[in-house]
C-alpha cells in the first residue's frame, strides 16, 4: 500500500487549523492531545509520529502552548469476542514507541501514559 503524503499534509494543515484557533481562543498555557489512534488503520506510525510532533512543534512554537503532552494510543480489544486486538495493538504498540522517543528529547513536550490500562497491551 502506497501512502499520499500529500493526503498527509492536506490533514496536518486542517488541524493546525482547527487547533490554532482552539488555542486562540482559549489561551492555553498547556494542552494535552488525544491524537493518534484513527490514523493508525490507513498510516504507518512512523508517519503518525512524525504528524503528531509537527503538530507539537507548532502548537509550542507557532502559537506560544508552554506545554505539550501526548497521550499514548490505548491498546484495542476485538468488541465480539473481547480478546485484544493484534494488528491495532502492534501499530499502537509501535507508535507509542515512536512518541516516547521523540518527544523524550522535547523539554515542552511529555509523554502521558494510561498506565491503567497497560494490561491491554498483553497479549497479542
Amino acid at each position: 500500500m502506497e501512502f499520499d503524503f500529500r493526503a498527509s499534509l492536506d490533514f496536518v494543515t486542517q488541524l493546525r487549523c482547527i487547533i490554532s484557533q482552539k488555542v486562540r481562543d482559549l489561551s492555553h498555557d498547556a494542552v494535552l492531545l488525544e491524537i493518534g489512534t484513527n490514523d493508525l488503520g490507513s498510516i504507518s506510525p512512523e508517519i503518525v509520529d512524525s504528524d503528531i510532533h509537527d503538530i507539537v512543534e507548532y502548537l509550542h512554537f507557532s502559537l506560544g502552548v508552554k506545554m505539550v503532552g501526548v497521550c499514548l494510543v490505548i491498546p484495542r480489544r476485538v468488541r465480539e469476542s473481547g480478546l485484544p486486538d493484534a494488528g491495532f495493538n502492534l501499530l499502537a504498540l509501535k507508535l507509542n514507541q515512536y512518541l516516547s522517543v521523540l518527544l523524550d528529547d522535547t523539554p515542552f513536550a511529555l509523554v502521558w501514559h494510561h498506565e491503567e490500562l497497560e494490561y491491554w497491551i498483553a497479549p497479542f
